[in-house]
């Protein structure tokens, strides 16, 4: 994590828009780039990211690849697992990612929401949701993945 998004997580309060803009500047060389993938929430109930199904997000059949559903789950839910942890003290790690694809989509706005199962000192549990928002506003959902993140304690 960049130093610039590392004294985000250390202010008490959390401002959403400081972290949409801190989640930008680390988006750079990363898998999150290559999707496009965009912050549009964040509180501490839940995270949500969006990114438009690309070249870039496709498998050779031309579908949504489920790594991409997987990868953006994952993301989604560590953003919100940093969300809620004291940065300057531990830092959420990943430890188990499971999910069940429901639908294929070939093109589209795709929408991943991260909602928190369970929080406690150490753990925090996700159930992310993985929609396609069609362009009359319906929302079919894609995939539904569970995500377990550890706050690891630093030193």
């Amino acid at each position: 994590m960049s130093n610039a998004f590392m004294m985000l997580g250390a202010k008490k309060e959390r401002v959403e828009e400081e972290w949409i803009q801190g989640f930008l500047a680390m988006r750079p060389k990363t898998a999150m780039e290559t999707v496009q993938a965009e912050l549009t929430a964040i509180n501490d109930q839940e995270a949500v990211m969006e990114f438009d199904i690309s070249d870039a997000a496709r498998q050779p059949a031309g579908l949504l690849h489920g790594g991409v559903s997987m990868m953006i789950s994952e993301s989604v839910a560590s953003m919100h697992a940093a969300w809620l942890c004291d940065l300057t003290a531990a830092a959420p790690v990943g430890l188990d990612i499971n999910g069940t694809h429901l639908r294929s989509a070939t093109e589209g706005h795709v929408r991943a929401t991260a909602k928190v199962l369970r929080l406690t000192r150490s753990f925090v549990f996700h159930e992310v949701f993985v929609e396609l928002i069609k362009e009359d506003g319906e929302e079919v959902l894609l995939s539904k993945i569970r995500i377990s993140n550890y706050f690891r304690p630093h030193g």
